[in-house]
């Protein structure tokens, strides 16, 4: 495990991911990943989310890593307080990543990756992956949970800046999702849509919550695609379907070749 300073991390702090939603135990999903990129001074990114499938192997979205050396990515494991001396969390260095070698940075289909790190944590459960034909997205009633960190609207003193929050947003029609979005983020085939705003309660899918995982039913069935950011407008927010890129996954565990970062 490389290890990275605190000051360095709290330099680092990212902006919200999630605006509101409800907070959630870290216990209850010890799996949730912060990423970033150290080699960013100033302007630090991406705000990005992954999610543990296997002890040192975590899936986020390609559009978090195709940019950025492996060696200045970092994850962190556990949520970050206020203060730089929370010891809850534990960061690792980035070993490597790979997405698939079809992967469009323009319209972002195939959004997906895995990064792989060294070291020992305390994590011992991982999420359900969604099996292919299993979960399409299509259904405009059912909803979908998205998990990530960010910022409750509280405004009570000492309220986490980096917590671990929840959002219940309802699956919308594809070609709905598309008129909304009216060219501002392509909606590619691999894609299913979540409204962009809880609701019930305050929250609000935007920005940094990119690569955040997408639960139904307690199954992993999506990764967060890049959306538009602007949370007032609850623009909706593509989600790269885990189903359609079981290959991918598959190909990881089996060790098969594909495209690393480095």
């Amino acid at each position: 495990m490389k290890a990275i300073p605190l000051a360095a991390l709290a330099a680092i702090s990212p902006v919200a991911a999630i605006l509101g939603g409800e907070p959630v135990s870290p216990v209850k999903y010890p799996y949730l990943v912060s990423l970033y990129n150290t080699s960013e001074i100033i302007h630090p990114h991406p705000t990005c989310t992954g999610v543990l499938i296997q002890k040192n192997a975590i899936l986020t979205a390609a559009s978090c890593v195709h940019e950025i050396p492996a060696r200045s990515g970092c994850a962190v494991i556990g949520p970050i307080g206020h203060s730089p001396s929370n010891k809850t969390h534990q960061i690792y260095a980035w070993d490597s990543f790979a997405y698939p070698g079809i992967y469009d940075y323009k319209t972002y289909k195939h959004n997906i990756a895995i990064i792989t790190f060294t070291g020992d944590h305390n994590v011992t459960t991982f999420p359900k992956l969604a099996k292919r034909g299993k979960f399409h997205g299509s259904s405009v009633v059912r909803k979908v949970q998205m998990l990530g960190f960010g910022l409750g609207l509280t405004g009570e003193p000492g309220e986490e800046i980096h917590s671990l929050r929840q959002l219940e947003l309802p699956i919308m029609d594809v070609e709905a999702c598309r008129m909304q979005m009216d060219g501002r983020i392509s909606v590619q085939d691999d894609k299913f849509c979540t409204e962009g705003c809880a609701r019930r309660g305050l929250g609000s899918s935007f920005t940094g919550d990119t690569g955040a995982p997408v639960f139904y039913k307690d199954t992993l069935v999506g990764i967060a695609s890049v959306g538009v950011e602007n949370e007032i407008n609850c623009y909706p927010r593509p989600v790269t379907r885990i189903s359609q890129h079981q290959k991918f996954v598959q190909d990881y565990y089996r060790k098969s070749d594909f495209r690393k970062g480095h």
